[in-house]
């Protein structure tokens, strides 16, 4: 069985891609012994994933006993923040019981019916005598679907199903990051937003405006290219910078400064004091480096960041990741070998 054999899955997908990697747990080093990356169209239907899925699973060969992990399409997840009492968020007895008091509380906030989606809290935080919880809502439909795409693709049904921002914490190298810090990362779907106080969670938002695709679009148009052409050559360093500086300040900046302001002016706990002593860093974050540098270069060029005092550096990734792999698969591995392992299980 996989518990033994210590082989873990990972696939993920966006609008740009399907990836997907096959890995070794040894001791605590995660070995990437396959991957694959399928490219997809900027509109793709559930059909064409699929394919996607079959052409990954090929290469990477499941078996039927791995430890799969995969992450839902972020479009139909939810994240929301709620302060509820004490006790439905308590662990021991009366656990399951709590649970199903959570989702009705859930269910009542949010006017939808409690049998049609599943709650999983992300971070619990005190508020006095109430907890504020930061949770992930997920239609069951949701969940059967994207499940019957992955088997029907080749692969073993997932163990673990996640939500694709939450994977890239297992990616960073905590012990060289400040302890409290506001984290922008920026996806090819989305950006994510988050709070941390203490290196623990306590916020989070997700925008779905604000992406790489759209980047990779207008650059696209300027040069007469693909996407996946001009993601080849941003990787390659083929894109003049004062154009990309240019397209990130059109194309993100500004979205990237109203996402940081909301999120901070709505979380409570960032409103006890000044913002540079609380959280005095934003780390900046993308699976691609270059993609942070730029970002960052831009915000200190055009001057765009809502909090001036407040340092901009790029988030520092685990040493030793493997560097010709692709860093989502590799995160999402990540997140599937931490349940073989107490704690974080270091890179190869």
């Amino acid at each position: 069985m996989a518990l033994f054999r210590h082989f873990v899955v990972s696939v993920t997908t966006n609008q740009f891609r399907v990836t997907a990697m096959r890995c070794k747990l040894k001791g605590r080093k995660l070995l990437p012994i396959a991957y694959k990356t399928v490219n997809l169209e900027a509109v793709s239907d559930e059909q064409t994933v699929v394919k996607a899925f079959r052409s990954a699973a090929s290469k990477i060969s499941p078996d039927p006993e791995d430890y799969v992990v995969t992450d839902i399409p972020l479009n139909e997840v939810v994240f929301r923040r709620f302060e509820v009492p004490a006790i439905l968020v308590e662990q021991g007895k009366g656990r399951r019981k709590n649970s199903e008091a959570l989702k009705l509380h859930v269910a009542n906030e949010m006017g939808i019916d409690p049998s049609s989606f599943l709650v999983h809290p992300v971070s619990v935080s005190a508020a006095g005598d109430k907890r504020r919880v930061l949770m992930v809502v997920v239609k069951q439909e949701t969940i059967s679907r994207w499940v019957m795409n992955m088997t029907t693709g080749g692969f073993p049904e997932p163990d673990v199903l996640d939500v694709s921002p939450l994977k890239w914490f297992y990616v960073l190298d905590w012990a060289n990051m400040d302890v409290s810090f506001i984290l922008v990362m920026i996806d090819m779907d989305y950006t994510m937003v988050s709070i941390f106080l203490n290196k623990h969670l306590y916020n989070l938002s997700i925008s779905l405006d604000t992406n790489l695709m759209a980047t990779l679009g207008a650059l696209a148009d300027a040069f007469g290219a693909g996407e996946h052409d001009i993601f080849s050559m941003m990787q390659e360093g083929r894109v003049d910078e004062a154009v990309l500086l240019d397209v990130f300040s059109s194309t993100m900046l500004y979205e990237i400064s109203r996402n940081v302001s909301f999120l901070v002016s709505s979380t409570p706990e960032m409103s006890t004091g000044r913002l540079e002593d609380i959280a005095p860093v934003t780390y900046i974050m993308s699976p691609w480096n270059n993609v942070g540098d730029m970002v960052i270069r831009a915000f200190e060029r055009f001057g765009a960041f809502p909090f001036p005092n407040i340092t901009l550096k790029r988030a520092p990734l685990l040493y030793g990741i493997p560097k010709k792999v692709p860093l989502e698969a590799y995160a999402l591995a990540l997140r599937g070998g931490s349940d073989f392992v107490k704690g974080q299980p270091l890179p190869a």
